[in-house]
C-alpha cells in the first residue's frame, strides 16, 4: 500500500471498468479496488497459498463514506485450520483489515455483505443460480 496509489479505471484506463493483470497494476503501482485484490491474490497464490484458501471476491460492502452499500472487490484468505474465511484489503480498510485478520471472519464482520463471485487462477464461483463452481 506504500508503493501503489488508488485511482478508478475511467482515469487510470479511460474505461468505466477494467481489470488489469497483476503483473500490470504492479508496474503502474495504481488501480482501483479490483486491481488491489487481483495483485494481493496473485502475491499470496506465489508464496504458497493453496487454490482452496485464497481469491478476489467482488460483492457488496457497507461504505462509511457514502453510508451505503457499494460494489467493491477484495481478498478473501481461509484459515484452513478453522475454516473461517477473512478479508484483506488494499483499497478499502487496509489497514483495519490487518489488524483483524484472524480475529474478526467475513461473516461476522459487518463490512462485508453478499459475496456475487470469487476466483483465483484456479477456481471460480458464484452465488448466481446459472454459474455453477469451475475448475
Amino acid at each position: 500500500n506504500k508503493r501503489m496509489s488508488y485511482s478508478d479505471d475511467l482515469e487510470t484506463y479511460r474505461q468505466a471498468e477494467y481489470w488489469d493483470s497483476p503483473i500490470n497494476t504492479h508496474k503502474i503501482a495504481v488501480s482501483d479496488c479490483d486491481g488491489y485484490s487481483v495483485l494481493i491474490t496473485y502475491l499470496l497464490r506465489l508464496f504458497g497459498a493453496s487454490e482452496n484458501e485464497v481469491f478476489t471476491c467482488a460483492g457488496y460492502v457497507y461504505d462509511p463514506i457514502k453510508d451505503k452499500q457499494s460494489f467493491h472487490a477484495y481478498t478473501m484468505v481461509l484459515d484452513t485450520s478453522t475454516a473461517l474465511a477473512y478479508p484483506v484489503e488494499g483499497s478499502f480498510y487496509p489497514e483495519r483489515s490487518l489488524k483483524e485478520l484472524g480475529k474478526v471472519p467475513y461473516h461476522l464482520n459487518p463490512r462485508y455483505k453478499r459475496i456475487l463471485w470469487m476466483t483465483n487462477d484456479k477456481l471460480s464461483y458464484s452465488s448466481f443460480p446459472f454459474m455453477r463452481f469451475i475448475r
